[in-house]
């Protein structure tokens, strides 16, 4: 397995971890106020860090200060000297040549991490020394809940314990052998299997500090600098992931196992050119470890168009589908596109390895590059993986269905959307392309799309009527399964007495107010139009009354949130309709909420109709499409007609006005969810599917 987290830093108190002073014992309620300590050179890393922390909307990046004498490139050659000495000559050579090829190969790229680094340096304050009276004052009127340090620099501990919980720090080596600068180097000098990235809550030693999150690389065959540059893509997603977990009170901080080894000195000339020189031998020689035949084949690639961070259903079925694999089976390994320039290309989530691939950044049409770029992360992992599962597969499923069989790969595809198979999902992109989805070239390429796609093992339908689209376009009845996406029931468990207002008041939310919660994308086959203008009647009918949209448009085609709110402003709902955007914490508004509403006119599925039933929430939803297997009132549903608003009207001034209803409703729901959707046993299924 490529990536492995450190078990010591996930074990609990009763795994025998020895766990030491802990952060919060509960989310803060508020995103987490941390400031940047960096120095003495404006590292890549380091501006992609802090792009991760600004766009991320649990973190409040209060502050940056780097120790230093100056960001200019002549303050950091002088710099490279000072630590490298006469190995600074040749390392600035390659520095300047790898800097001109990054710009050749992804212009683009270099251009947003400018950006960046120009927006970071507005707002970074450079000092000469961190622990000055006056930068020590700065600091603590920024009120820092946590501090963070990127680029090595060395702090005392009147600055490392001034954030209300202490400052963590990120280093590269493999404890607890190898610490300090250039392990990664060492460990590969040494012949060490693995090289790895710790997060460390900082103490007046160095590499000693409390371990909060680890991460390992195995070496295998792969020069430094890939090594290096896998190491510090993880690293940005570990560090991240510490400080979203010191907020939410979910992190452990452990000693470091085992005796500390000693601190290595940076690399000279020679010993670059013994490592390099007997790595290439053994290549030639054809030494690398590979495993048996039994253990590269087991592991399963789960390929998806876009995956967390992103929000949304098929996101969230994704990951809990890698998760309960990867509990299974080893290795699982996730491939999707990188929606973000400065996200890092590799990163671990729950564990899990996660590549994200070109073509980066938003944009309706660069999902359709994945086409290509996947071709080589198929080839890449095909020794280690039996088996392709594609979630949501309009754009991958074509280069997988002809490559797999190739590649000795077992092609799975699923359907997230109604229309995948039939060609009617693409129509109104098309249409807005300025093309007729009904002119015979189309219908001819959908025609032989189909066919290519037939050539897959298995299709999992997650509703009758995807299932039903199957077997119209010629799918041969047994390659089809029908496996229902599935609810963490646990997560989106029911409110206790008092959460519901407590909840509303942290969210800013009307506490006493009969309050309806939407949870999907803000596009426009969700029937939201439609939600508005019924609200308008309901609104009359019942003055206090307030809906939630909770969710944003995104990079979807069919994205209406611009015209959303402009309908809402039009019709003088404003203060009656509340837009909260996406979120991670949907539970919560699930468990503010009265009822739930869900008038979708197109659905494959409706994800989020099971996630509100299991929170125990009256569910007032359409049978569009796959809707029609769970909108039933036996589930504790309450059904109305798709696209009219009338109907959704009636529904939900019923359903608000009648509170011992709503309970009953609302029981019968719960029970429904955890009997047919658990999310255990929707992965049992799965794991049979896969052995």
């Amino acid at each position: 397995m490529l990536l492995q987290v450190i078990d010591v830093v996930l074990k609990s108190p009763s795994d025998g971890a020895d766990v030491l002073s802990p952060p919060p014992a509960s989310d803060l309620g508020r995103p987490i106020r941390v400031v940047l300590f960096c120095g003495p050179v404006l590292e890549r890393g380091m501006i992609r860090f802090a792009h991760l922390l600004e766009s991320h909307p649990e973190v409040d990046l209060v502050g940056a200060f780097c120790q230093s004498s100056g960001l200019s490139v002549g303050s950091r050659v002088a710099d490279l000297f000072r630590r490298r000495g006469v190995v600074a000559v040749p390392l600035a050579i390659l520095q300047v040549l790898e800097y001109l090829l990054r710009w050749v190969v992804s212009p683009s790229f270099e251009r947003r991490l400018r950006r960046s680094a120009q927006k970071l340096e507005s707002r970074l304050e450079v000092v000469s020394d961190l622990h000055d009276a006056d930068v020590l004052s700065r600091v603590r009127s920024l009120s820092p809940d946590l501090g963070l340090v990127y680029g090595g620099p060395i702090l005392r501990p009147q600055l490392f314990t001034l954030p209300a919980y202490g400052t963590l720090g990120i280093h590269h080596g493999q404890l607890p052998q190898y610490r300090g600068k250039k392990t990664t180097f060492w460990a590969l000098y040494n012949d060490a299997p693995t090289v790895g990235v710790t997060i460390q809550r900082i103490n007046s030693g160095i590499d000693t500090g409390e371990l909060v999150r680890a991460a390992q690389v195995a070496t295998g065959t792969r020069s430094y600098r890939a090594l290096d540059r896998e190491l510090e893509e993880i690293g940005l997603d570990v560090y991240l992931d510490s400080v979203v977990a010191w907020k939410r009170g979910n992190a452990i901080v452990s000693r470091i196992p085992g005796r500390r080894g000693r601190l290595y000195r940076d690399p000279v000339l020679p010993d670059l050119l013994r490592l390099y020189l007997r790595r290439l031998i053994r290549q030639m020689a054809g030494l690398g470890s590979k495993g048996s035949p039994a253990e590269r084949r087991n592991g399963v690639l789960l390929l998806t168009e876009s995956y967390h961070p992103m929000l949304g259903g098929g996101e969230n079925q994704a990951r809990q589908l890698a998760r309960c694999v990867s509990a299974a089976r080893d290795p699982v390994t996730v491939v999707t596109r990188r929606w973000d320039h400065l996200q890092p290309r590799v990163a671990l989530v729950d564990g899990i390895q996660v590549r994200r691939i070109a073509p980066a950044g938003s944009g309706h049409l660069k999902k359709w590059g994945l086409a290509l770029t996947l071709i080589p992360q198929l080839i890449r992992y095909r020794a280690d993986h039996g088996t392709a599962l594609v979630c949501g597969f309009r754009v991958m499923g074509i280069p997988v269905a002809l490559l797999g069989p190739l590649l000795g790969m077992r092609v799975i595809l699923k359907a997230e959307s109604v229309g995948e198979m039939s060609g009617d999902f693409f129509a109104n992109g098309l249409l807005k392309l300025g093309i007729d989805p009904d002119l015979f070239v189309v219908r001819w390429i959908m025609s032989l799309r189909n066919r290519i796609l037939r050539r897959a093992d298995v299709f999992v339908s997650i509703s009758e009527v995807l299932r039903q689209e199957f077997e119209d376009h010629g799918v041969p009845r047994n390659k089809i399964v029908a496996f229902p996406n599935g609810v963490d029931t646990q997560a989106f468990a029911p409110s206790g007495p008092g959460q519901k207002a407590r909840l509303r008041q942290a969210l800013g939310l009307p506490v006493q107010t009969p309050l309806a919660v939407y949870a999907g994308r803000l596009v426009s086959y969700k029937g939201l139009f439609d939600l508005v203008d019924a609200w308008r009647d309901v609104a009359q009918s019942i003055p206090e009354a307030t809906l939630v949209l909770v969710g944003a448009g995104g990079a979807d085609i069919d994205n209406c949130e611009r015209e959303l709110r402009d309908r809402v402003a039009a019709t003088g709902l404003g203060g009656r309709i509340i837009f909260v955007g996406a979120v991670s914490n949907v539970h919560d508004y699930l468990n503010c909420a009265d009822v739930f509403v869900f008038p979708s006119r197109n659905e494959a599925f409706g994800l989020s109709v099971i996630e509100a039933m299991a929170a125990g929430l009256p569910v007032v939803s359409s049978r569009a499409g796959g809707l029609a297997d769970i909108a039933r009132s036996d589930n504790g549903v309450l059904p109305v007609e798709a696209g009219n608003p009338d109907s959704l009207r009636e529904a939900l001034v019923a359903i608000l006005r009648d509170e011992t209803w709503r309970r009953r409703l609302g029981q019968h729901a719960r029970d429904s969810a955890c009997a047919l959707y658990d999310h255990y046993a929707v992965g049992d299924r799965y794991l049979q599917l896969f052995a």
